[in-house]
Order: C-alpha cells, then sequence, then structure tokens
C-alpha cells in the first residue's frame, strides 16, 4: 500500500491500517454523541425572550446567538472548501466529514432555536454584515482562511482561535443568562453544541501537532503570535459591542477568559503563554455540563448514550 501522510503526497483510499488511529477513535465517539435538536426542550425561552430579559440581556442574547449562528456556518464552508482537500490520510478525512456533519447539526439547532423563539431570520442572519464590530470578526476570518502564503496558520486559526477562542467565549456568554435563570432551553441546546466543539478543538490540536511531527517544525512563534493578537484583538472588539454589563457577566471578563484559552491553545500547540491571565469563570464548567436526571422510560436518545460515549473531548 501506499503509505499515508497528513499534507503530502496523494489522497489514499484505504482506511485501514490505520497510521492515524485516533482520527478513526474521534469518529467513533463522535457517532456515539450524536444528538437532535428537536429533542431538547426549549421550554419557556420564547415567553422569557419575549418577557423577562432587560435590555442588556436581550443586546448580549442576540448579538451573541446571531454570530454563534453564522459562524458555524463559516467553520462549515472553511472545512468544505479549503481544509479537506488538503488532508490526505483516509481517517482523517474520515473524521473531517464528520465535524463538516455536526456543523450542519448545529445550524440546524440555531434555526430551530430562531423559529422556536420567533426572531427575525433575516435580521439575525445579516448581523455579521450590517454591525461593524462583527463583520470585522468575519472578514478577518476570511483573511485567515485565505493565506495564500501558508497552510498551518490557517488551520491554527480555524481550531485553535475559531474554534477553541471565540466559540469557547461565545458559548460562556449564553451560559451567563443561563446562570441567572434565563434562556435555559437555548443554554441547554449550546451544551451540547459546545460538547462537539470539544472534540473539534482535541481533534484540531492533535492534528496540527501530527503535522508539525511529520514536518519536524513548529511555524514561527512571533507569526504565531501575531495570529492570536490580532484576532483577540478583533475579539475585544466583538466584546466591546455584543456583551454589556449584566448580572454576573461583563466585557472584561469575556476578554479576560478569551485570553486564558488562548494561553491554553497555545500550550496545546506546544508555544509559550502569551498573555498570563487567570481564568476568569470559574463556574463555567457546571453551567456547561449536561445533566441526566430523567426516568429512562421518559428519555430520548440524548439522554442515554453511554457514560464513555459522554465524555468531553478537550478539557473545556
Amino acid at each position: 500500500m501506499e503509505e499515508k501522510y497528513l499534507l503530502r503526497g496523494e489522497n489514499t483510499f484505504h482506511l485501514a491500517p490505520f497510521k492515524y488511529p485516533w482520527a478513526y477513535t474521534m469518529v467513533q465517539n463522535s457517532l456515539s454523541n450524536h444528538w437532535h435538536p428537536q429533542e431538547l426542550s426549549m421550554g419557556s425561552d420564547k415567553a422569557c425572550y419575549e418577557r423577562d430579559l432587560s435590555a442588556d440581556e436581550k443586546h448580549l442574547f442576540e448579538n451573541v446567538f446571531a454570530t454563534l449562528t453564522t459562524a458555524d456556518l463559516a467553520i462549515a464552508s472553511n472545512l468544505t472548501e479549503r481544509l479537506y482537500e488538503k488532508i490526505k490520510a483516509a481517517e482523517v478525512k474520515l473524521y473531517l466529514g464528520r465535524q463538516i456533519s455536526e456543523e450542519i447539526l448545529h445550524s440546524f439547532s440555531y434555526q430551530h432555536i430562531i423559529e422556536v423563539i420567533g426572531l427575525d431570520q433575516e435580521e439575525t442572519y445579516t448581523r455579521y454584515q450590517r454591525i461593524p464590530a462583527i463583520a470585522d470578526w468575519f472578514a478577518l476570518a476570511k483573511t485567515e482562511y485565505e493565506n495564500p502564503n501558508d497552510l498551518l496558520l490557517p488551520m491554527i486559526f480555524q481550531f485553535a482561535i475559531f474554534e477553541g477562542v471565540f466559540f469557547m467565549t461565545g458559548f460562556a456568554a449564553i451560559y451567563a443568562l443561563h446562570r441567572i435563570g434565563k434562556m435555559s432551553g437555548t443554554a441547554q441546546q449550546i451544551q451540547y453544541i459546545h460538547r462537539d466543539e470539544s472534540m473539534h478543538i482535541a481533534f484540531g490540536i492533535k492534528l496540527l501537532n501530527e503535522i508539525f511531527h511529520e514536518m519536524g517544525e513548529h511555524p514561527q512563534v512571533d507569526e504565531v503570535f501575531d495570529l492570536f493578537d490580532r484576532s483577540i484583538a478583533a475579539l475585544d472588539v466583538w466584546a466591546d459591542y455584543c456583551v454589556p454589563t449584566i448580572l454576573g457577566y461583563n466585557a472584561a471578563l469575556h476578554k479576560q477568559h478569551s485570553r486564558y484559552l488562548a494561553d491554553r491553545r497555545l500550550q496545546q500547540l506546544g508555544y509559550p503563554k502569551l498573555y498570563g491571565v487567570a481564568e476568569a469563570l470559574p463556574w463555567l464548567d457546571a453551567q456547561a455540563s449536561i445533566r441526566k436526571e430523567k426516568n429512562f422510560f421518559e428519555s430520548k436518545v440524548t439522554e442515554y448514550q453511554s457514560a464513555g460515549a459522554l465524555q468531553w473531548g478537550d478539557d473545556d
């Protein structure tokens, strides 16, 4: 058989024997974690959105939610149009195909929330075009994805920054509402999306480290630091607009959490910390946890997966 590589040579169409068994294992774990948005109760989110959210809480929810909604579509587009064709090993492409399907599932979840709550669809889906602080983030993502001089920096942006920092802090903003008893149905949808995204990050970090090993080198630290700094600067602008002060949460905490996660991603990729900040949200793990408390005979598929299948793919 032709030897497999991650980026070199031709596409390989023999799945086994596995050269990258970790990728096949992650496909199996992902399949075990499958869920469906309509199985999750949205409860009283519509009434909460219409009657219980303050002006600042509604501003946070609408802008964070709209950005997450369009961001998943951008992630799926990048995976499909740019990254999938560059990876050569069959078992690794298998996971990428699974990730693409999960991003589509997430988009379905967001659309389900939009329909249940009764949000204006055009207004929600066009915020990334109309609002400068949101549009600037997507412009940065497009620029980084289309970097003609490098392959690895766009991959670092995809897995370590867009998914590894942006999504995780975005989820935290929704959990901040859930923490004070608001928009709990949306938060439950986010919990399942969060679990998937954690696995995507774990996959991406593993993939990048394997590529670094095959190449025998990392991208230069100053290039990677510059990528993180430019991305964090754009996220700061986004947070200043999208995250007003609500009970227990504000833009300053959001920015600190972004930097805390950025340092973790850098270390996972073999680089030193850049920001050196403390954890800002000690309550986040409890909010992100998926609880299984229903009677078995009243439960749906998402509620009785095996315990092993419900493990997080990353330490987020």
